[in-house]
Order: structure tokens, then sequence, then C-alpha cells
């Protein structure tokens, strides 16, 4: 991922993104899969918040996953344990919070 040269955040975050690429996704490995599965491609943007400090959006595709047309092809097969699974996922990973 390209960084800006002269900025010392990007070069923190390009650093660390690596890093997690390398040994928590194991990404490019050949010794073995990562948290996720096996790493098959990515894509990141890096972007400043509002207060300046940079993070990442990633796409992460796994090796056996599902594309997005194998998965509506699922649900509107009428799969109710497959439906179940996708509600319980989207339960525990999507939050929003109206702040007080």
């Amino acid at each position: 991922m390209p960084y800006c040269e002269g900025c010392l955040g990007g070069k923190w975050v390009h650093h660390h993104i690596t890093k997690f690429l390398q040994h928590v996704l194991c990404y490019g490995s050949t010794t073995g899969t990562g948290i996720l599965g096996d790493c098959k491609a990515y894509y990141g943007c890096v972007e400043a918040q509002g207060r300046g400090t940079l993070h990442c959006h990633m796409l992460v595709w796994l090796k056996g996953a599902l594309n997005p047309q194998e998965i509506k092809d699922r649900i509107l097969s009428g799969d109710e344990e497959f439906k179940s699974r996708i509600c319980r996922f989207i339960d525990d990973t999507v939050r929003n919070d109206i702040p007080e």
C-alpha cells in the first residue's frame, strides 16, 4: 500500500497494516492460514478521520468463501439454517448507535 513519504502517520499506518496482512491474515504465506482462513486477496483504502488520524477500510477475499451471488441464491432457496447463520453474523458484526 502506498503512503505519503513525508508523513510520519502514513509510515506508521503502512507499517501496521503490512504487519496485520503478514501475521494476522497471513496474506501470501506459504506456511499457514490467517485467523479468517486462506486470504486470496485484499483491497484497502486509508483515510483520515475528522481529527486527522489515519485508519484503513479493507475488503478481504477468502479462498472457498461464497461470492455475493451464491449468498443471494442460498438465501432465496429457502435454506433456513443458512439464513439464520447470516442473520446471527450480521447481528454480531454490524452496530449502529444514536448518540445521547
